[in-house]
C-alpha cells in the first residue's frame, strides 16, 4: 500500500525528499491506515504515537516515488508499484518515541536499504497490539455496531486482535470468527436493545446492491450492450443512486474516506438524513418502473427494470405466492433484519398488500396470472408491498 503507485500521489509521498519533507502520508499511515491516535495526552502527543514519530516516519519515506513505466509489479497484488531513489532519501537513523519502545532504525543511502528501512517502519507499527485492536474495532463497526463498550472491547475486540496477530495480519481468519459467534448473531445476551441485529444504516453501496443482487436482476452486458451499461451505471447507479445519497463514488469528501465509516461518534448514522433520504426513497421506484425517477430527466429509460411478478414466481424466495399470508411473511423474513410484531405485519399485509381486500381475491388473480401469464392485476399490490418494505425504517438497517 505504502509504495503503491495511486497513493504515493494521493498523500504527496512522491514529493517527500530529504530537502523538502513532506509529512501527509506519514501522518495518514499511522493515524488512517495502522495503529491510530487514541485520545490526545498533551501537545503533540497522542496515545499511540506522537508528532516526533510522524516526523521521523516522514524521513524514512523520503525518496519513494511514482514509477511512471508500471514496470514493478507488487508480487503479492500483481499492482504496479514506485521505486526508491537514494539521491532524494533521508540516510540519517530515525529514532522514535517511547510509543514504540524507543525503536530506531538505521539509515542507508541505497535502494536495498531503503526498502530494509521501509519493512521496518511497518514491522515496528504491527508489532503494537494496538493496531491489531485498531483494525479490529473498524471491522467491528463496518459489520457490527459503532458502539463499543467495555465489555466488547475486551470479550470481542480483544480476542478478534489475538486471531489478526497469529494470523498473520491475514483478514480472513478475523472475519470468520466474528461472522461465527454468537454476538454477531445477538446471542450471548437477553439485551433486545444493543443495536447489534439492525444496528447499522445501510450505506448507499450496500442498500442499491443488496437490493440488484436479491432481486437478480438482469444487468446489461458491457461489452454487446455498451450504451445502456453506461446509462444504467454511470447516469443510474453512480450519479443518482450513490452520488445524490451522499456518497460520490471514488470522491469522498477527505482522506479518511466517507463520514459515515469513520467520524465519531455517528458513524452510520451520516447515511441518513434530510438531504440523502430523497435518493434512498427513489430506489424502488427506479427499479419497478425502470426509468430515472429523479435528477435531470427523470423518465429516462434506467436500462434495467424489476419484473416483480415474475420474480416472485420464479425466485425461490417465496414458498407459496397463492397464500398472501405466506407472501407476506416470507418477504418480510428476507428483506428486514428482524421479526415484526402483529402489528407491523398487519401493516404490511392488511393494509398495503391487500388494500384491505379479502386474501381470496389475491389467490384468485395469482392463479389468473398463472394461468394467462397477464401480470397487470398481481403487479399492482406487489409493487406496492415492494415499495412499503423498501420505504421501511427497517429495510434501511441491517
Amino acid at each position: 500500500m505504502i509504495t503503491d503507485n495511486c497513493m504515493l500521489r494521493y498523500l504527496n509521498n512522491t514529493e517527500n525528499s530529504e530537502d523538502n519533507p513532506n509529512e501527509n502520508f506519514a501522518r495518514e499511515f499511522f493515524e488512517l491506515f495502522t495503529i491510530g491516535k487514541g485520545p490526545q495526552i498533551g501537545p503533540g502527543d497522542y496515545t499511540n504515537y506522537t508528532e516526533d514519530d510522524i516526523v521521523a516516519a516522514a524521513r524514512l519515506l523520503t525518496g519513494f516515488r511514482i514509477r511512471g513505466q508500471r514496470d514493478n509489479i507488487d508480487p503479492e497484488t500483481m499492482i504496479p508499484h514506485g521505486f526508491a531513489n537514494p539521491a532524494r532519501h533521508d540516510d540519517m537513523p530515525k529514532k522514535f518515541s517511547d510509543k514504540f519502545g524507543g525503536t530506531e532504525i538505521p539509515g542507508s543511502s541505497d535502494v536495498t536499504g531503503m526498502w530494509a528501512e521501509l519493512a521496518a517502519l511497518v514491522d515496528m507499527t504491527f508489532a503494537q497490539n494496538e493496531t491489531a485492536r485498531n483494525f479490529c474495532r473498524r471491522v467491528y463497526r463496518y459489520f457490527v455496531s459503532r458502539n463499543i463498550t467495555d465489555e466488547i472491547e475486551n470479550d470481542i475486540i480483544g480476542p478478534l486482535a489475538d486471531t489478526f496477530i497469529a494470523a498473520d495480519f491475514e483478514i480472513k481468519p478475523v472475519l470468520e470468527q466474528l461472522f461465527q459467534s454468537q454476538h454477531f448473531f445477538d446471542m450471548d445476551d437477553s439485551d433486545n436493545a444493543d443495536e447489534i441485529i439492525g444496528g447499522i444504516i445501510k450505506s448507499p453501496m450496500e442498500l442499491v446492491l443488496q437490493s440488484l443482487s436479491f432481486y437478480e436482476i438482469p444487468l446489461p452486458d458491457p461489452l454487446t450492450q455498451t450504451d445502456i451499461y453506461f446509462q444504467f451505471y454511470n447516469r443510474g447507479v453512480v450519479q443518482r443512486m450513490f452520488a445524490q445519497a451522499n456518497m460520490p463514488l471514488f470522491f469522498p469528501p477527505d482522506v479518511a474516506g466517507y463520514p459515515g465509516n469513520y467520524q465519531s461518534p455517528d458513524f452510520h448514522r451520516q447515511w441518513f438524513n434530510s438531504s440523502t433520504i430523497v435518493a434512498r426513497y427513489k430506489l424502488p421506484e427506479m427499479l419497478l418502473s425502470g426509468r430515472f425517477t429523479i435528477g435531470g430527466s427523470p423518465n429516462q429509460p434506467l436500462g434495467i427494470k424489476l419484473d416483480i411478478a415474475s420474480w416472485i414466481k420464479n425466485s425461490g424466495v417465496i414458498s407459496d405466492a397463492t397464500d398472501p399470508y405466506v407472501l407476506v411473511q416470507d418477504l418480510l423474513v428476507y428483506m428486514l433484519p428482524e421479526s415484526t410484531d402483529n402489528d407491523r405485519f398487519n401493516y404490511f399485509y392488511i393494509t398495503i398488500f391487500l388494500d384491505n381486500l379479502p386474501p381470496a381475491d389475491w389467490t384468485y388473480e395469482w392463479q389468473n396470472y398463472l394461468n394467462t401469464g397477464d401480470d397487470t392485476e398481481v403487479k399492482i399490490p406487489l409493487e406496492r408491498l415492494i415499495n412499503s418494505i423498501m420505504y421501511s425504517a427497517e429495510y434501511q438497517l441491517f
